[in-house]
């Protein structure tokens, strides 16, 4: 066992320093000891009535307490192992064993002479237990004050315990058979009741000295405890107990004589008071910690809410980093096409080939805006079916952005197949894989990517796709591969990790039907292997080409409400292009005013998000139930939550910015069905 800390064992009597109240409650009671023995002395003589069942009651008032108190200095010695506790526990529990030998000898207990059939017997038994108590509290003293107070770490309290009963055991036995069968050896010190021989013989003045030698000792400890205060106090007590039964009064049931029971009850509950006092501030100091603890764990929660923001805008910063410089390039590519195109327009070929690089460039970008919102997961979640291997090449560029230049991101992967899950959120857990993985090499490394076909273990299951990110970092202990997943677990310092990464991926595997393995040893690194279902790929359908689409002007009109003039006009043309007759509004405001108005079309074609008082949203739902017959196609590039209204209606029809002819085609054609 470990050796308890300084703040540990603060709270033990043994250990905690007396407060100035400690000391004034310890002085007011030796100085009311030696006041009240001061009055009572005078008159220590004076008969009083016989109470014949004062010395049972009293005696097994003495042997419950000091019981109690042994018990309580025991367990105390567990937590600290400190012989000097062991010590004074043992003379607590000489004490209880000497006090019921004492009371089963007492005239008139048991038998009217006493169970050993002595009066010798009943005062020596008082002797020594009078003077073995203080020899013991000196021993304690000694002991605490010496470098061998500590207990050995190979030795166990709860034999040592064992050891001093059964050596306690043993002392009482041999004074007890002292005290009666060798009373013939030892002076006489009670004659018909007369207990003037203990002074004559010298018996009180050395139980006397000894105790004030014990006294000595306790007050040149060097660290005096709130223990040691009231052992102190205790053994003043004790010699105004001894003074008043054994040296001033010279008889049983004299008032010096239940003067100095007095004074012996009091001196031995001394100590169990103290501890009962230190029970009290125990339980305040429980109570202060239970409410610092609540009122930490709230700043807790509050902090690690805010740590995770962080994070999560450091890692979209680092992300948009790397969308930036790919964006640029894009535009560059886009603009370089468009010049081209300005520069010759005559030139067919030439046109055809820069309207086609233009348009993939204008694929890309897209793509780079839908990781952006996968990351800052502002998207509904909707299961698709993914490529594989496309998702995971589309994905290489930006998680090469987010690992840096000092780790190596290297791709191993096959045709697996497809999955069915939401872009989005597969595309979170890699790159929560990848952090990871990077975390695990602070000094830089190659983290590989691989993908295969799991065969299905089972006639009737599905096989599966294996995606392994593989590192060559720290690697992992047992222990804490099996808290790996949960929630806020981390073994990053703070700041370097919510807990949270790990636990998305979780999530995820198992939203989307499959699992998440580890294989980590320290200083082996760790493969995490993602594991998803595989399923069949739908057949494509034909797209629909433009000239499928209606060409007259009288059968198909378009109300265009978009508040960009850029976006508005190319989208009018292309609408144009594909036959509709086209009429535009430059907010939901102005169509609310012209559609209220009467205005005569079939398909409304509106942004979402527009300045003004209404949006795309806003605007469908106040003018649906004017003009039921109205067909409704939403756009946008950023929903910003509109969707997640109740209000908003089922059937209406979506089309995420950017996006093609094809794709506006088949959407229109779409809508016009609903």
């Amino acid at each position: 066992m470990a050796e308890a800390t300084p703040s540990a064992t603060k709270p033990f009597l043994a250990t905690a320093k007396p407060t100035v109240v400690d000391r004034k409650r310890s002085l007011f009671a030796i100085v009311a000891s030696l006041v009240l023995l001061a009055a009572i002395a005078p008159f220590a003589t004076v008969p009083l009535p016989r109470f014949e069942a004062f010395i049972p009651s009293y005696e097994s008032a003495l042997t419950i307490v000091d019981l109690l108190t042994a018990v309580l200095l025991f367990s105390q010695f567990t937590i600290l192992r400190r012989w000097s506790l062991l010590m004074l526990a043992s003379g607590y529990l000489l004490n209880t064993f000497l006090i019921a030998a004492h009371a089963l000898s007492f005239p008139g207990v048991v038998s009217a002479v006493g169970l050993f059939g002595d009066s010798q017997t009943t005062a020596w038994l008082y002797v020594f237990w009078h003077l073995a108590f203080p020899i013991l509290v000196a021993a304690y003293a000694r002991i605490a004050d010496s470098p061998v107070d500590r207990v050995a770490p190979t030795l166990s309290t709860r034999w040592s315990i064992a050891a001093a009963f059964m050596s306690t055991i043993l002392v009482a036995i041999v004074l007890i058979v002292a005290a009666s069968k060798g009373a013939a050896w030892l002076p006489v010190i009670v004659v018909n009741g007369d207990y003037r021989h203990l002074v004559t013989k010298g018996v009180s003045p050395l139980i006397l000295l000894t105790s004030c030698v014990a006294i000595a000792l306790m007050w040149r400890r060097r660290r005096r405890s709130i223990l040691d205060l009231w052992v102190f106090t205790l053994l003043w007590v004790w010699i105004c107990d001894v003074s008043l039964s054994a040296v001033v009064s010279s008889a049983r049931f004299h008032l010096g004589w239940y003067g100095g029971r007095a004074f012996g009850l009091f001196a031995t509950s001394t100590l169990l008071v103290a501890f009962l006092f230190e029970l009290d501030r125990l339980y305040l100091r429980l109570a202060r910690a239970v409410a610092d603890v609540e009122a930490r764990n709230r700043e807790l929660v509050r902090s690690r809410g805010e740590l995770v923001r962080a994070q999560r805008l450091e890692a979209l910063g680092q992300m948009t980093g790397s969308i930036a410089h790919d964006f640029n390039n894009l535009l560059t590519a886009i603009g370089g096409s468009l010049e081209m195109i300005a520069r010759r327009p005559g030139d067919t070929e030439r046109v055809a080939r820069m309207t086609e690089n233009a348009r993939k460039t204008t694929e890309r970008g897209a793509q780079l805006i839908r990781r952006l919102m996968s990351t800052t997961r502002k998207h509904e979640l909707r299961p698709e079916l993914l490529d594989v291997r496309q998702t995971l090449e589309e994905f290489a560029a930006i998680a090469s952005g987010v690992l840096g230049p000092a780790h190596r991101l290297h791709f191993d992967l096959d045709d697996s197949g497809m999955i069915s899950a939401d872009a989005a959120e597969f595309q979170a857990a890699l790159l929560n894989l990848l952090t990871n993985a990077r975390d695990a090499m602070p000094d830089g490394g190659e983290i590989r990517v691989s993908t295969k076909t799991i065969a299905a273990d089972e006639a009737d299951a599905e096989p599966q796709v294996e995606i392994a990110v593989v590192d060559t970092g720290t690697g992992m202990t047992a222990e804490v591969q099996a808290r790996l997943f949960e929630p806020f677990f981390t073994t990053k310092s703070l700041g370097l990790g919510t807990g949270l990464g790990l636990s998305q991926v979780h999530g995820f595997a198992q939203g989307a039907g499959g699992e998440v393995r580890v294989d980590s040893a320290p200083g082996r690194g760790s493969v995490f292997r993602l594991r998803l279902p595989r399923v069949s790929a739908k057949p494509e359908q034909d797209a629909i080409a433009p000239s499928a689409l209606p060409k007259l002007a009288s059968f198909v009109r378009v109300l265009l409400v978009e508040d960009d003039d850029d976006v508005r006009t190319a989208t009018s043309d292309r609408l144009e292009d594909l036959g509709y007759v086209v009429v535009t509004a430059s907010s939901g405001d102005e169509a609310f005013e012209m559609l209220t108005s009467g205005l005569a079309v079939d398909i409304v074609f509106s942004d979402i998000v527009m300045p003004g008082q209404l949006d795309g949203v806003q605007l469908a739902t106040a003018v649906r139930p004017r003009r039921p017959e109205l067909k409704w196609l939403l756009t946008s590039g950023y929903t910003g939550g509109a969707f997640d209204r109740v209000d908003v209606p089922k059937d209406f029809q979506f089309l995420a910015k950017p996006y093609n002819q094809k794709d506006l085609a088949e959407k229109l054609v779409a809508t016009a069905a609903a």
